[in-house]
């Protein structure tokens, strides 16, 4: 396993966790607030590609995220 798969793994079980296990309300989340919202699972691809986008529109990865809130 990469270490980008370590650290998706990581966010889903993150977002399982908030979310009592329900993949529905990981996908459905409001709170964007929450640093990984970007990077959450069961979401659809055009989500997650406008989501990541810095104010200067590069896409952030998921390391700078981590590295962000961490």
């Amino acid at each position: 396993m990469t270490r980008e798969n370590e650290l998706q793994a990581a966010i889903t079980c993150k977002c399982l966790e908030c979310s009592c296990g329900m993949r529905g309300e990981v996908r459905d989340c409001k709170l964007k607030s929450c640093a990984l919202w970007p990077y959450r699972p069961y979401q659809r691809a055009k989500v997650v590609s406008a989501a990541r986008e810095t104010p200067r529109g590069r896409q952030m990865d998921v390391f700078e995220v981590l590295e962000a809130i961490g």
